[in-house]
């Protein structure tokens, strides 16, 4: 594939609009810039050129161009990037037939195949009316049933095993793909999910990627819900319920309102909360906690925390404030058992929990307190005990001091000696925490004036390199003249005789090509096309 092909893709999507998607972008001169979404930070160091339509983040020297963004964000690799960049650009890919991606492409389209299916058995068939009883007892439209593409899968063995088999897919890419389970002995297949009213699973983009199925019996013998297993397409850690649908009202409205069930989502989707998510219980993972962060660090949790999963939501929340999210808590009225039922009876009230929502580090002190009474000495060491070790948690030194300030008024004793109880439970971590921040200054201004660090001929390297991709038709000259020999860094000589070898074989080198091949080599083709731009602006990196 040419490099025409990127080229086309660059001048047709701005890296501007592309970035300001997932990012707050503020202009900077002639440059724009932003907080980094891959490293905290309070001051941003994320610069954007819009002229060369490249960024690079200072902070923490991860930089590129419109492709190397999108795989850091997404998560995807280049083919996939290149892909996703060509419809949004409408650029045909004619070659894009990589073979690496054959095999996850036909998983995606057996997975796309059994939705459709399921689909179609809740809307047309006699047996999918259990399942649309359930919907209407839920309250579901059916504007909300097709945009989840909600389905319903029969109460057999084999039928969806046979339908898609009849469509050209194996069993074995079914299995993979989640759909079936392999017998133990027999080594035949039969279906996974059976009588369940099936719930697509979509990545960022809204590419269905698994399921998880509810039941409808009440004699249940499996779980109420189950999920698609772990596989090529599936991450549970990676999947955020709806935000495919919600993350430009999360931009919007500053805030992602986090709920407890998928159906509980589709729930307040419908009714005038489209910034609505799930995480599929109450436990955040770091993935999930950075795809929220692209459109906002706000976080308006909606479940229950007083429950037996108060623990895991806690490992979510430490997580969300280490990442230096603002979490509030939303408690709806007492008399509804949830935020669904809640939405459907009152979603005025709901509205109004919203606006009272309390900040996470106000509910740790409520529930801190209660059933303490903090005149007597006893229950004021214990309150502190409560308190002391979520506040440690927070990201920001200033924070910490106010809410411990907060706790000395509370209890009545000098604010220093709660100071003191803070740095043992930091362990030192704060000093830590500061020698890392300079040390990153210090590396950030030699990055600014040329990483000193580096040798001459490491850098003189760099910058052949970087020159052979803004001008592959040069290839020939480093052909003849630069020995690999010659080049001191591993990574740079690995590079370059990767680069060599493409050259011998097809008698040019494509970027492109290189990188279907190499795709792990992306952001270090990324930073080095900045350099060139950085060095040369006149180039076209």
């Amino acid at each position: 594939m040419a490099d025409a092909v990127i080229e086309q893709i660059k001048q047709r999507v701005d890296i501007i609009e592309l970035l300001s998607e997932y990012l707050k972008l503020q202009k900077a001169g002639s440059n724009w810039r932003a907080l980094c979404p891959f490293h905290n930070e309070k001051s941003p160091s994320f610069m954007i050129s819009q002229d060369k339509q490249i960024w690079h983040c200072f902070g923490c020297d991860k930089g590129g161009d419109i492709f190397t963004f999108i795989q850091e964000m997404e998560g995807i690799d280049f083919p996939e990037t290149l892909k996703l960049l060509a419809q949004r650009a409408n650029v045909t890919l004619t070659q894009y037939n990589p073979t690496q991606q054959d095999k996850k492409q036909r998983l995606l389209q057996v997975v796309s195949a059994a939705q459709q299916w399921y689909a179609q058995a809740l809307q047309q068939s006699q047996d999918g009316a259990v399942a649309r009883n359930y919907i209407t007892q839920r309250g579901l439209t059916d504007a909300s049933v097709s945009a989840f593409g909600i389905g319903y899968s029969f109460d057999t063995w084999s039928r969806l095993k046979d339908f898609l088999k009849a469509q050209g897919y194996a069993d074995s890419d079914q299995a993979e793909a989640g759909l079936l389970i392999k017998q133990d002995g027999s080594g035949s297949y039969y279906d996974r999910f059976r009588g369940r009213l099936m719930i697509p699973l979509h990545d960022i983009n809204g590419t269905v990627v698994g399921f998880t199925a509810r039941t409808l019996k009440t004699d249940e013998t499996g779980g109420k819900y189950i999920n698609s297993p772990q596989s090529m397409l599936y991450d549970k850690s990676h999947i955020v319920f709806g935000l495919f649908r919600a993350k430009q009202a999360i931009k919007k409205l500053n805030a992602a309102l986090v709920v407890e069930g998928n159906l509980d989502a589709i729930t307040a989707q419908q009714h005038g909360f489209p910034n609505t998510v799930a995480t599929s219980g109450t436990a955040f993972t770091e993935q999930q906690l950075l795809q929220l962060k692209r459109f906002s660090p706000n976080l308006l949790l909606a479940f229950d925390l007083d429950t037996a999963g108060e623990q895991a939501a806690q490992r979510g929340i430490d997580l969300a404030l280490q990442h230096n999210m603002n979490i509030k808590v939303v408690r709806w009225p007492e008399q509804y058992k949830d935020p669904d039922e809640c939405i459907r009876a009152d979603a005025a009230a709901f509205k109004e929990a919203i606006r009272q929502a309390m900040s996470i580090v106000d509910y740790w002190f409520m529930q801190a307190s209660r059933d303490l009474q903090l005149t007597r000495v006893e229950h004021k060491k214990l309150f502190t005990q409560r308190i002391l070790p979520k506040l440690v948690k927070l990201a920001d030194h200033v924070e910490v001091a106010h809410y411990v300030q907060r706790l000395a008024d509370l209890v009545r004793v000098d604010a220093n000696l709660l100071h003191e109880q803070v740095a043992k439970l930091r362990g030192g971590k704060g000093n830590a925490v500061r020698v890392k921040a300079s040390s990153q200054q210090s590396g950030n201004r030699n990055q600014q004036i040329g990483i000193k660090s580096k040798d001459r001929s490491t850098r003189l390297v760099e910058r052949i390199l970087g020159l052979l991709l803004v001008m592959p038709e040069q290839f020939g000259y480093a052909h003849d003249y630069l020995d690999n020999a010659f080049i001191k860094d591993a990574d740079l000589a690995e590079l370059y005789r990767r680069m060599l070898d493409q050259y011998n074989k097809s008698g040019q080198f494509t970027e492109v090509d290189y990188l279907v091949a190499y795709p792990e080599d992306q952001g270090l083709l990324g930073k080095l096309r900045l350099q060139i731009g950085l060095d040369f602006p006149d180039t076209e990196a």
